[in-house]
């Protein structure tokens, strides 16, 4: 998809030109508040115990896998793009060359064989196809907003690829006698460029934009269009021939970033790979604090006790300087993506969404990476309490309580009645009561009788 390159105008005095417009994870040999105490078990026996504040993880192999394919893929392509960027080399023609690259419809150029002899040597040593139209300001604006929208609709009726580079210069039709007869210096013109995809590698922007200055500088010192077309194409063909000439060095440039980038996923990679060779032949399980661990724990109350292992602040310091030196490379990267795929959104650009996305993407993992390591170091520098708890909290046991059933005794019988042999002769007598008896039997003892 063509898009916009540039262009500039002169209107009632005054002119200008326009360009390509969580929580810590700790672990410890030694106790710190807070701890958990764990076995490490390796296949051959031997043992090994830490302390830590999370129950330990082991390094899964799906973590790995898209490790490995998301850091490939994408140094593949960012490898291929800053290879296709740093290669520069004549366009092979897929068009068939015009038998003129000039088309002065309104009759305003005055050496229109010196613009031609311009354009055919910028078509030579580029491979890029330019075509120059004149118009009237009024034709260009019968069915189009402005000079910008004529122009790239002019590229897409008359051109079929992206090899094309195509300007129009537009004056209005009410000053064009005058400025031919030399009573006009500058007229109210206008003037703006278009070019194919394909012409970037060559058509830079800024190369375009020392292009662009030449024809304004041109057009304001009242020079005759085809005239200062031809001067400013002169001086874009010996850049761009220039340009190609020195590009020995080039790939060997492109190549150090990709080299950046592949290192900055190996520094990740290898120690998920150690740490999950490692883990496969571990069994992590949790064991109660030693004795030692309980003392420790219940006398660090108010003791000023770490709740992590001490860090070494030097150390740390100079862990935090490697890793922003290190990822300056990669927000350089994201920020200037994301700027160009806004640039590209906002002239038409078919890959503009892409690059847009891509930039976001990556510039967000890169921030989010950055705040979660800023996270750690502040917190490993940290020497301060927490509501933590002072030891590991591990249920206690409970053993059943012998439950024996209680001694259930007889509730007293009533008083039974029997009767006698002699029931016929004195009736029913009640059941002889010993106690009662004895109490019958001291209320009636008189004293002195005892």
């Amino acid at each position: 998809m063509p898009h916009h390159s540039g262009g500039g105008s002169h209107h009632g005095g005054s002119h200008g030109g326009s360009r390509h417009g969580s929580s810590r994870s700790t672990r410890s040999h030694h106790y710190f508040r807070g701890a958990r105490r764990y076995r490490r078990r390796y296949r051959d026996g031997r043992e090994d115990y830490f302390y830590s504040n999370v129950p330990p993880r082991k390094q899964g192999l799906g973590g790995i896998i898209f490790m490995i394919l998301f850091g490939g893929i994408f140094t593949s392509f960012m490898g291929f793009g800053f290879s296709k960027a740093a290669k520069v080399e004549k366009l092979e023609a897929s068009y068939r060359t015009p038998s003129s690259f000039v088309y002065d419809n309104i009759d305003v150029i005055d050496n229109e064989s010196e613009l031609e002899d311009a354009l055919e040597r910028f078509n030579d040593e580029t491979g890029i196809c330019p075509l120059v139209y004149t118009e009237y300001t009024q034709t260009c604006l019968e069915h189009n907003r402005d000079i910008p929208d004529y122009t790239f609709d002019l590229y897409l009726r008359e051109c079929d690829d992206e090899q094309h580079f195509v300007i129009v210069y537009a004056i209005p039709e009410d000053q064009a006698d005058a400025y031919r007869e030399g009573q006009i210096d500058i007229p109210d013109y206008d003037w703006e460029a278009v070019q194919g995809d394909d012409t970037d590698g060559l058509l830079t922007e800024g190369i375009f934009d020392v292009f662009s200055d030449k024809v304004q500088n041109n057009l304001e010192g009242a020079m005759d269009p085809g005239e200062a077309f031809a001067d400013a194409f002169d001086l874009l063909t010996d850049r761009i021939e220039s340009r190609i000439e020195n590009q020995s060095s080039r790939p060997a440039v492109a190549l150090i970033p990709v080299l950046i980038i592949a290192a900055f996923f190996l520094f990740m990679l290898i120690p998920m790979i150690k740490r999950y060779i490692d883990d496969k032949n571990t069994v992590y399980e949790e064991v109660p604090l030693t004795e030692d661990d309980n003392k420790l724990a219940s006398s660090s109350s108010g003791s000023g006790m770490p709740e992590v292992p001490p860090v070494s602040g030097t150390a740390t310091g100079l862990i935090s300087v490697f890793m922003i030196i290190f990822l300056v490379p990669f927000i350089v990267v994201g920020i200037t993506t994301l700027s160009r795929g806004i640039a590209a959104v906002s002239k038409g650009e078919s890959t503009g969404m892409f690059l847009l996305a891509f930039g976001a993407i990556w510039t967000t993992v890169v921030c989010v990476f950055i705040v979660g390591m800023v996270k750690s170091i502040r917190g490993a520098m940290r020497r301060r309490d927490t509501n933590a708890p002072l030891t590991a909290e591990y249920p206690k046991a409970e053993y059943p309580k012998a439950e024996y059933p209680e001694a259930e005794y007889p509730e007293p019988k009533e008083e039974e009645t029997y009767k006698s042999s002699f029931g016929s002769m004195f009736g029913s007598v009640g059941k002889s009561n010993v106690d009662y008896d004895d109490d019958d039997y001291d209320d009636m003892r008189r004293k002195g009788y005892e």
